[in-house]
């Protein structure tokens, strides 16, 4: 096959429109969690429920990182909650809660040709996580690829939960305080669960009024909020996802070799072979 200059402009100019096609072409997902009886549902991060719990979707699994933990920490501080009104929520599947960091970190994976244009928070990195509603745990990304847009969300509500206390006590939004599960203003104080239906029905601020400093690192360290998911990995009835067992269901164990060049030389397969429900041993590599 031969190639001219101009077969090479030709197709390059078709392909990055296609590429371009791609990227600008408009997202959009369905509210993915559904409010309960006596909740609000905010977003794709917060419900308040009219007895003041106010449940955060962790869109991560626990695999010991303590995520079911520092995500609602974060949602906490920035919202200016009550932690002792804080419950977990384990996200559903949906694009709002791609892991784009990831998704970039593996660009060579569903992306071979050019991996590098998939580089950071990259436009292409993004869509192709959204569209694959990629939720994957892993390489250390949970902080990088969820702070930002749970603080987004818990800064939005907010801003909601104040607009709705001002205009019960006919004075400026920007002038209340959230801190504790209550806004205030002055003597005034109402808490966020008699506020939160009434603050669904105002228009969210753009961009969301975020805190000044970032709290991963500040709440992460806080001794006075202790991880939710440490008692239960202390006794070891944790139960994550490699525990699960299901009726027929299928399950596999792998063996890495040591770190580095290392090749498999030979195995006995007869070895597993009086494992109660072995099926097969399968070789092969992951990556």
């Amino acid at each position: 096959m031969q190639l001219s200059r101009r077969s090479i402009l030709i197709g390059t100019a078709v392909g990055g429109g296609l590429m371009l096609g791609y990227m600008l072409r408009p997202r959009e997902f369905p509210l993915p969690l559904s409010p309960g009886r006596d909740e609000i549902a905010f977003d794709a991060w917060i419900k308040i429920a009219r007895d003041g719990v106010i449940s955060v979707a962790v869109p991560q699994i626990e695999m010991g990182q303590g995520i079911s933990t520092l995500l609602p920490q974060i949602v906490a501080a920035e919202l200016g909650a009550d932690w002792r009104q804080i419950a977990v929520e384990p996200a559903p599947v949906s694009g709002h809660y791609a892991n784009v960091p990831l998704a970039a970190r593996w660009a060579e994976l569903w992306m071979p040709v050019m991996p590098s244009l998939a580089d950071g928070d990259s436009v292409l990195a993004r869509r192709w996580a959204q569209d694959r509603r990629f939720m994957v745990t892993a390489d250390g990304t949970s902080l990088e690829a969820y702070e930002t847009p749970a603080r987004e969300a818990a800064a939005t509500v907010r801003a909601l939960l104040s607009k709705a206390a001002a205009a019960l006590w006919d004075v400026s939004w920007e002038e209340c305080e959230a801190k504790d599960g209550f806004i205030v203003h002055g003597k005034q104080r109402e808490p966020f669960a008699s506020l939160a239906e009434d603050a669904a029905a105002f228009d969210p601020p753009d961009p969301p009024p975020l805190r000044p400093a970032p709290l991963g690192e500040q709440v992460a360290s806080s001794a006075a909020v202790p991880r939710l998911d440490l008692p239960s990995k202390s006794d070891g009835s944790y139960l994550f996802a490699g525990d699960v067992r299901l009726p027929d269901m299928v399950f596999a164990a792998v063996h890495h070799g040591p770190v580095g060049k290392s090749r498999l030389s030979r195995y006995d397969r007869s070895a597993a072979a009086g494992t109660p429900g072995f099926i097969d041993v399968v070789e092969g590599c992951l990556l």
